[in-house]
């Protein structure tokens, strides 16, 4: 579970995230992350890349607070949740294995209406191991890093840094979705000292 993660389609600025590498965690678990209970929670203020663009910048003030994210573990089954109250609410993680797992949001929490319905979904891609050497997703993620995005907007041309707060809106909201899933080669990044 150590290493450098991409969030490869998520909607959000966020890009690269060491998830498990500052948490405080709590229960009984395997070293390995395989088996056990438990629960984390980790800052959102460092190890985070955001996009250098307005919506990253944004998220990366917000991050200075002193806000946490975290979440329940069954490591046993491969399940983990992520939320801001220490795992209640609509957000699951699935293990499919070592370095990938899929994040998933629901339109409701456990025992709420749609608690079985998808809002939207993206992957957890661990593209560095805790041993500082690439994984299989690596190349994947370079070449996102380095492709042009795909539609252009009013005022950015073929920047992917855009400031310009409305780039979208000669886009319609699929192309819209579509450029917010790529990350841009300039990362905003507030490591832990």
């Amino acid at each position: 579970m150590q290493g450098l993660w991409w969030m490869k389609y998520n909607y959000g600025p966020e890009n690269l995230v060491t998830i498990f590498g500052d948490c405080e965690w709590t229960g009984t678990f395997n070293k390995e992350g395989t088996d056990g209970f438990g629960e984390w929670t980790r800052p959102l203020r460092h190890n985070w890349s955001r996009e250098n663009a307005l919506f990253g910048l944004l998220f990366t003030l917000f991050g200075k607070a002193d806000w946490s994210t975290g979440g329940r573990m069954n490591l046993k089954d491969g399940i983990c949740t992520v939320h801001g109250d220490r795992g209640e609410g609509n957000e699951v993680v699935y293990r499919v294995n070592d370095n990938e797992w899929w994040k998933v949001h629901y339109r409701g929490g456990p025992g709420e209406d749609g608690e079985n319905d998808i809002e939207w979904m993206y992957k957890w891609l661990k593209v560095v191991d805790a041993d500082g050497k690439p994984t299989e997703h690596w190349d994947e993620w370079q070449d996102w890093v380095d492709a042009p995005l795909p539609h252009q907007g009013c005022g950015c041309g073929e920047y992917k840094s855009c400031f310009w707060p409305f780039w979208g809106s000669c886009l319609s909201r699929k192309q819209i979705a579509h450029n917010m899933i790529m990350p841009n080669k300039t990362q905003v990044v507030n490591f832990r000292v």
